[in-house]
């Protein structure tokens, strides 16, 4: 019985803690090949209260793109294929890059900021807000 009682406590606990926790904001689409990046990219923006939607390719990010707050794209990895994602994208987003290079190719596609690896917390959700 006490076992019961227990997993019963926990699962109210749980259910409570969900009551509480604030509603997540305005989703944000996360496109690259480096899963590590989207994880921590996603991280960052859920703590600055976003909802965040990850995608590795083209065919999955483009039904979010009109729908999602932002769009975040990591070119580090499959640098042409990212870029010619980037020239799809319909609407002003911000790049991610390991390096400076192709940098002028990121900015021709669309790309409304620039911002090199690791990004810091604070810069990301900054040009963000600056996107709308």
């Amino acid at each position: 019985m006490k076992v019961r009682s227990s997993i019963r406590s926990a699962e109210l606990r749980s259910v409570a803690a969900r009551a509480e926790a604030p509603e997540a904001g305005p989703a944000v689409l996360v496109i690259g090949r480096q899963p590590d990046f989207r994880k921590e990219a996603a991280a960052q923006l859920e703590a600055g209260g976003f909802k965040v939607v990850e995608a590795d390719a083209w065919a999955a990010a483009e039904p979010q793109v009109e729908s999602s707050a932002g769009v975040v794209v990591d070119i580090s990895v499959d640098q042409d294929e990212m870029l010619s994602i980037c020239e799809q994208i319909s609407r002003p987003f911000i790049v991610a890059y390991d390096a400076a290079q192709g940098m002028d190719t990121a900015l021709q596609s669309g790309a409304r900021f620039i911002l090199l690896k690791p990004v810091p917390e604070k810069l990301l959700l900054e040009r963000l807000a600056q996107l709308k």
